[in-house]
């Protein structure tokens, strides 16, 4: 199968998400149980309006790192 440059990438990136879920279950007891993060606290860490055109996969990941992971419960 011949796979064009966008499919490529999704396929790539997939990939990376896969690999990132399969370490935060290896790693799991290393995080915190508990988020120590308030209700509301991704308000600031976020814009206001979704971005007009796709951001960069490392910067996605980097936000679900930075925004999403701090307010998750790993209980």
């Amino acid at each position: 199968m011949k796979w064009n440059t966008t499919q490529w990438i999704h396929k790539i990136s997939g990939k990376e998400m896969v690999d990132y879920i399969a370490d935060y279950l290896q790693n799991i007891r290393e995080r915190r149980v508990l988020p120590n993060v308030k209700p509301g606290y991704m308000r600031h860490l976020v814009p206001d309006h979704a971005p007009q055109m796709g951001e960069d996969w490392n910067q996605i990941m980097d936000d679900v790192e930075r925004v999403i992971m701090p307010g998750v419960c790993t209980i």
